[in-house]
């Protein structure tokens, strides 16, 4: 309830307020078909200019800083996985080949 009351929530963004004015079904497909054809980092930039003081007195820069950081670690992982995957294909293929033979 207390999140509710965020001035972020309530005025600068009007998903909340266009949710609780959607008074038919039909209002409420349209705001989620809305919703949803918007894309993701159209989202995350609404987000983050709206919450940009909080991110800001966090000691967050509403820049990518941490995310770009993750990102780095994630991709390194990414392709040992990908190398991994294929050294698990290759090692089951051989497997399979010697129980053939």
């Amino acid at each position: 309830q207390h999140v509710l009351r965020r001035r972020q929530l309530c005025l600068d963004t009007p998903l909340l307020r266009l949710f609780l004015q959607a008074k038919t079904d039909e209002a409420m497909d349209s705001l989620k078909k809305g919703h949803e054809q918007q894309s993701p980092s159209s989202k995350c930039a609404e987000f983050k200019k709206v919450f940009a003081t909080e991110l800001v007195a966090e000691g967050q820069s509403p820049d990518e800083g941490r995310v770009a950081t993750c990102k780095a670690f994630l991709s390194s992982h990414t392709v040992q996985l990908r190398d991994l995957t294929v050294s698990l294909k290759e090692t089951v293929e051989a497997q399979r080949a010697a129980t053939r033979a």
